[in-house]
This record gives C-alpha cells, structure tokens and sequence, in this order.
C-alpha cells in the first residue's frame, strides 16, 4: 500500500472503515455519521469522517489522530529526504482545510521521531513551522503561488561540511 492511500481524503475513509468495524471500536460508532459514511459516494467519505471529528465524535477522532501521525511521519520522512533548510512547505486540500491536523502532538511528534537523526528534522521543523502558519490556509498552493508566498526570500541553509575524498 502506498502512502498516498493514508494520507488523503480517501485514506482518512480507509482508516474509519478500518475501525468502525474493530473490536475496539465498534461499541462506539455513532449511527448517525456512519449510515452518512457507508451511503456517501467514495469521494465525499473523508468530509464526513472529517465533519464528524470537528463535531467530537470519537471514532472520527481517532481516525484524524492516525491519519495525522502518518502525515507527520512522511513529512519528517521527506525533510530527511530533501533536507529543506529554507522551510518544509506542505499543500493540498487536506492541509488546507484542516491545518489544526497538521499543528497538533500526533502530527508533530511523528515528524521528529526519527530516532538519531531526530535532530535534522528539527532543524528544518524550525523554519517549516512558520510556513506552516500561512501556507495552508491557502485552498490551492499551487507551486508558483508558494514561490510568490515565500517573499522576502526563506534564509539560505546552513553551511555543510563536504566530505573529502580518500583517494
């Protein structure tokens, strides 16, 4: 499975599928949002799931919680991967629509745990967490519209030591 089917609309619906049948969790689905759920057409499945942890229900909430945990692992995954010093920029609906998901404990402690290179991250949280104040309520941050957001320019990256070749 690939991450994209976690962390977007539809996987917000794999996730409460998943649950509104677990042992766990069965006793507390709430009727009402789930006979919305498993009528709804697939593409409107993440707004109810989202609709319905705005309004507190438990199980929505709990889905938002693990959907959020992954997002901010793959966001840490893909700080380590481009080591954006000038700042992370996250975009899409999801983000949009719901940047408390991506502000809160579960989102945050998932991108820094990255165990010994924990630091790193860190590093580029500090400049991506002022991003993460306008970017997203943008409803659709398209690449250029990032590059006109991002004036005055992000400060450049700190230096890095090169290594030299042994041969």
């Amino acid at each position: 499975m690939s991450v994209e089917r976690v962390i977007s609309g539809p996987g917000l619906a794999s996730i409460y599928d998943f649950l509104r049948t677990h042992w766990a969790y069965e006793s507390r689905v709430t009727a009402e949002i789930d006979e919305k759920f498993t009528g709804a057409a697939e593409h409107m499945k993440g707004a109810i799931v989202a609709a319905g942890a705005a309004a507190g229900d438990v199980v929505c909430g709990k889905v938002v919680d693990i959907f959020s945990e992954c997002y901010g692992s793959e966001a840490g995954n893909a700080a380590l991967k481009w080591l954006p010093y000038g700042g992370l920029y996250i975009s899409g609906g999801i983000g949009a629509k719901n940047p408390d998901w991506v502000k809160n404990s579960h989102f945050l402690e998932a991108y820094n745990n990255k165990g010994r290179l924990s630091p790193v991250v860190a590093q580029v949280l500090g400049r991506t967490a002022a991003v993460l104040r306008w970017v997203l309520i943008h409803p659709v941050p398209r690449p250029r519209g990032i590059a006109g957001c991002s004036s005055p320019p992000l400060p450049s990256p700190p230096s890095v030591r090169r290594c030299r070749s042994t041969s």
